[in-house]
């Protein structure tokens, strides 16, 4: 599988960098030292400050200090920005890049490059702001955004973010542009590190939905410049990591390693039990939060648990159901269906849709998950999983519902006396597959989206039949008195459930 990037290496061995982009006043020397530099712009909330500090005697280059002042709130920001024109830069990949520390950091603040792409009719192609890895070391680091520009982008935003209080230190600024039909694809590693990266180029080219729509000659160069100098397999988990990103779904990732020996198996994350009971007026109430993996024990566990739970709640005569799922981030799907399924019914409550069309069903039927002709979790019921499928169910869903938790949502959609209440979910509607690799990383691609069981597609965000504002200091787990999203639905199911008798 090492085959295409040993003949792109010898073929374009004399690659080509371009000459750097109209980046103003990338060292920062031009302006006075205390006001933000000539060509950059500067955004914040009233409690900060910008200043200069030359680097060395000559002032050829300068430090950019952005600090919180004295009434600074951890959940505000300062910004640190320049615009650059897109058309010449379409079809090419380029690299920020900058030398960050953090200094005095508050508990909730964080340091970050960021990095936008706009499109000529609106909105945006890419956009990155290390929200999964913030800075906070006190130590001078180098790091980089790496994406690549499409042919619709009408310009770049980037720059430098501070979240909360403390300050950032910034130089050694610079933005790269590459040309991905002559980049060179030696990463100048070992063939252990380019064959690891190969094998995960090549899942990803043959599983990944992208929806950015990015040709994969440019996101397998992104890969190689973001590989340069690799040694070991985890050397090239920034360059997946990109091509990942770049993919444009916001549901791919690569999981890194659990600690333990290369081949051993993977310690489970516990699993939190959700139960049922019983609100005033007959109706019953679930919780679903997010569940993490686990082995086939623990889910059938948490499938039986719940069920069990259902069945108890369910002898008290109720007149519907309440499912929140507020706080449902994902996770394994297949546990939560199994043990939501005596409320949800026997049959097919959705489907996952590759990108050629083809659809493969899934459900909850005699106690079980299943996909496709497979079961996935089945709970341990005795014969009797307490069928309760016809009562009608109000289920809660807001920005923090997402993947898994976006699939229960769907799961109810379309079903017969159903409905959702609260706000538009994370936008995370998508199928993933999972692939191990060598070294115990996991690599998830994105390979479908999420479709109920009427068949309407969604990928995105699943919006709710009746949209409810919470309270602002409500708690997203909700279920708390004067909670307006479950008082909403309380009120739905004594309107058409027979909750007075």
């Amino acid at each position: 599988m090492v085959r295409w990037l040993s003949w792109i290496s010898a073929s374009l061995c004399s690659a080509t960098l371009s000459a750097q982009a109209p980046l103003i006043n990338p060292l920062l020397a031009m302006g006075p030292l205390d006001s933000t530099p000539i060509g950059w712009a500067f955004r914040s909330q009233a409690h900060y400050s910008i200043r200069m500090i030359p680097l060395d005697s000559t002032g050829a280059a300068r430090t950019m200090v952005v600090e919180s002042r004295v009434g600074t709130a951890e959940t505000d920001f300062a910004s640190v920005s320049q615009r650059i024109a897109g058309p010449g830069l379409r079809g090419r990949i380029v690299i920020f890049r900058a030398r960050l520390r953090a200094k005095g950091l508050g508990p909730n603040s964080s340091g970050a490059l960021w990095f936008r792409a706009d499109r000529q009719a609106g909105g945006y192609s890419f956009f990155e702001n290390m929200g999964d890895r913030p800075i906070l070391d006190s130590l001078p680091n180098a790091y980089r955004i790496a994406a690549p520009v499409g042919q619709d982008t009408k310009e770049i935003a980037l720059g430098f973010l501070l979240n909360g209080t403390g300050s950032i230190w910034v130089d050694s600024i610079r933005f790269d542009v590459y040309d991905p039909a002559i980049v060179s694809s030696d990463p100048g590693g070992n063939s252990g590190a380019v064959a690891y990266l190969d094998s995960a180029l090549t899942l990803i080219h043959t599983t990944a939905l992208n929806p950015a729509g990015a040709p994969w000659i440019t996101l397998r160069g992104l890969a190689l410049l973001m590989a340069q100098g690799a040694r070991r397999p985890e050397d090239t988990y920034p360059a997946i990591r990109s091509v990942l990103h770049a993919l444009g779904d916001r549901h791919s990732m690569l999981l890194s390693p659990r600690p333990g020996p290369l081949g051993a198996d993977p310690v489970p994350d516990s699993i939190h039990a959700a139960t049922a009971r019983l609100l005033s007026g007959r109706i019953g109430f679930v919780q679903i939060d997010a569940i993490a993996a686990g082995d086939q024990a623990q889910r059938v566990r948490f499938a039986t648990s719940l069920q069990a739970s259902i069945k108890k709640v369910a002898r008290q005569h109720v007149c519907g159901w309440i499912v929140d799922l507020r706080s449902n981030s994902g996770g394994d799907m297949w546990p939560m269906l199994a043990g939501i399924g005596p409320i949800l019914g026997d049959g097919i409550a959705g489907m996952f849709v590759d990108d050629s069309g083809r659809r493969t069903t899934w459900g909850y039927s005699h106690g079980a998950s299943w996909l496709g002709k497979t079961v996935q979790v089945r709970a341990v019921t005795g014969g009797n999983s307490a069928p309760t499928g016809r009562l009608p169910v109000a289920v809660l869903q807001g920005p923090a519902t997402a993947s898994s938790g976006e699939a229960m949502v769907l799961a109810f959609s379309g079903r017969a006396g159903s409905r959702s209440f609260g706000q538009p979910s994370a936008g995370l509607s998508t199928a993933n597959t999972s692939f191990p690799l060598i070294d115990g990383a996991t690599l998830v691609v994105t390979s479908g989206t999420m479709a109920d069981r009427n068949g309407v597609t969604y990928g995105g965000v699943v919006n709710p039949d009746e949209t409810v504002e919470p309270l602002a200091e409500s708690d997203s787990r909700g279920a708390e008195p004067g909670d307006p999203v479950l008082a909403k639905a309380v009120s739905w199911i004594e309107s058409i459930g027979r909750c007075s008798n």
